[in-house]
């Protein structure tokens, strides 16, 4: 199930957040590395009302950013994105260390497609670290389409891989 994550769910994300970094760091990718994202962030992300966690049997197993305000680091793109209308953006998606391995990131994505679908937007973009390999493949799997490289600030050190799935919204 996906809510609105709370106040009150603080202490584990930001318990999936540092186990994900840990983790990032420990397969060689150099991705959330430099301090980001942290509680600040997070704390952000729920006044905003931006931050999902995912439960599994009443446990917040996952968390992911959902948001409908244009991403500026989207407009330029190498490459082309599939759509040009509204589009919904994740960002900062993460599963709990124990939980890992039981499908519950493509449950998560599952989750967060079937809520786009019902605000009736149409279309799902995302970008990831070039070594992020786990997080290319599950889009992948999920058939996002990859559509090219952004740049998040600096694009000498910036580049993103981006994605785009185009939900069937009847």
């Amino acid at each position: 199930m996906l809510r609105l994550a709370t106040f009150n769910d603080m202490p584990i994300l930001l318990k999936i957040i540092d186990d994900a970094i840990a983790y990032l760091k420990s397969s060689g990718v150099n991705q959330w590395q430099d301090g980001y994202p942290n509680e600040k962030v997070l704390r952000d992300d729920i006044e905003k009302q931006h931050l999902y966690v995912m439960e599994h049997f009443g446990k917040v197993v996952g968390m992911s950013v959902i948001q409908t305000l244009k991403e500026d680091t989207y407009d330029t793109i190498e490459g082309r994105w599939l759509t040009q209308g509204d589009y919904v953006t994740v960002h900062r998606c993460a599963i709990e260390r124990g939980e890992r391995g039981k499908q519950l990131g493509k449950q998560l994505f599952l989750e967060i497609e079937k809520y786009v679908e019902s605000m009736g937007i149409h279309s799902i973009k995302i970008d990831t670290h070039e070594d992020n390999q786990v997080m290319q493949q599950l889009l992948k799997t999920l058939n996002y389409a990859y559509c090219g490289i952004i740049y998040l600030n600096n694009p000498s050190q910036d580049a993103r891989l981006a994605y785009e799935k185009v939900l069937n919204i009847s």
